[in-house]
């Protein structure tokens, strides 16, 4: 119960040139009775445990139920190129029972908003569509 790291996201920025992340899609799924309500996404750097100054929709779900959100980064969160960057993602959860568990996954790619940087100018925002491989896997953290 409380905030609770739900799973990890990692971004990479090829070497080629910094990119801004601007948005990511986030999908949770609960089993047994875990629920959250009118939760907020926290994004924090692993690296330096740092929190991201974001905006995001309020996550709500019941016991055995699924909601969406995306996690707007205020002003784009740069990443220099070459760099990969970790981000832990939490949220507030709530009557949590022995064997309950929390699934998160990457939302879909044409709501993963980034923005390709160079040197002083930049591009129009681009998706997660653009990207070979975009994942589709998931992230379980259960309580055992």
């Amino acid at each position: 119960n409380g905030l609770v790291k739900i799973g990890s996201v990692t971004v990479a920025a090829d070497a080629k040139g910094d990119i801004a992340l601007n948005a990511l899609p986030l999908t949770f799924t609960s089993t047994g009775s875990v629920a959250a309500t009118t939760a907020t996404v926290v994004v924090k750097n692993a690296a330096d445990n740092s929190t991201l100054t974001t905006t995001n929709d309020t996550l709500t779900f019941a016991g055995g139920a699924t909601d969406s959100t995306t996690v707007t980064f205020t002003g784009g969160y740069t990443i220099t190129a070459g760099q990969t960057v970790t981000l832990d993602i939490y949220t507030t959860v709530a009557s949590v029972d022995a064997d309950d568990a929390v699934t998160m996954a990457l939302g879909t790619s044409s709501s993963f908003l980034w923005t390709d940087v160079a040197g002083s100018g930049s591009s129009g925002a681009e998706t997660g569509a653009l990207l070979l491989n975009y994942p589709t896997s998931t992230v379980t953290i259960d309580n055992q």
